[in-house]
């Protein structure tokens, strides 16, 4: 067998891409109707009932001589409100459900005592909260004038009992102190 000479290949043509065009693109078309709105889905289910429970209460006239331990008597409530939180405004107590989260704050504006020391702390079932305590005590030979002293704190505490919260006038010096204003706020947390 003879091999012979290759055979030449003829030219195959231009290809060109399916959609490709040299043409502008045109004007987009106008919308279309919107469809029918589809089915409601499954109503999810009812959250937990929500009670507000909190107090308000203030002094806005000034009150003198409160003991040092003494509690401090809001007669003014701003708020009061749910069942887990009771005020009454005439011993400054307030009654608190049990297995509860609260936060309460206060903020107390004492005229210094004599020796110069002023102070005021949150206490649950007659116990001091801790972190609840602020007082001034003024540098030696140094007084502070009248009304400028702010006390304040903020603290979040629980109930294994039906409870009661007292704010209290705290003196080192054992001396009364004198309040401008004051007030206190309970909030039940969960």
């Amino acid at each position: 067998m003879i091999a012979g000479k290759p055979e030449i290949t003829g030219f195959s043509g231009f290809r060109r891409q399916i959609g490709s065009h040299d043409f502008p693109t045109g004007a987009t078309g106008v919308t279309g109707a919107t469809g029918a709105t589809g089915m409601t889905g499954v109503t999810g289910p009812t959250g937990p009932t929500v009670t507000a429970n909190n107090l308000s209460a203030y002094l806005v006239n000034r009150v003198n001589g409160v003991n040092n331990g003494a509690t401090i008597i809001f007669p003014n409530i701003l708020t009061n409100s749910g069942t887990a939180i009771q005020y009454d405004p005439t011993t400054g107590i307030v009654s608190l459900a049990p297995n509860q989260t609260y936060e309460a704050t206060y903020l107390a504006r004492p005229i210094t005592s004599p020796s110069g020391e002023a102070g005021a702390g949150l206490y649950l079932n007659g116990n001091v909260i801790n972190g609840s305590v602020a007082r001034v005590q003024p540098v030696p030979g140094a007084s502070v004038p009248d009304g400028i002293t702010n006390l304040s704190s903020t603290v979040i505490f629980q109930t294994t009992s039906p409870s009661t919260l007292d704010l209290r006038s705290i003196n080192l010096s054992g001396e009364p102190n004198d309040f401008l204003s004051a007030n206190i706020n309970v909030v039940k947390l969960a």
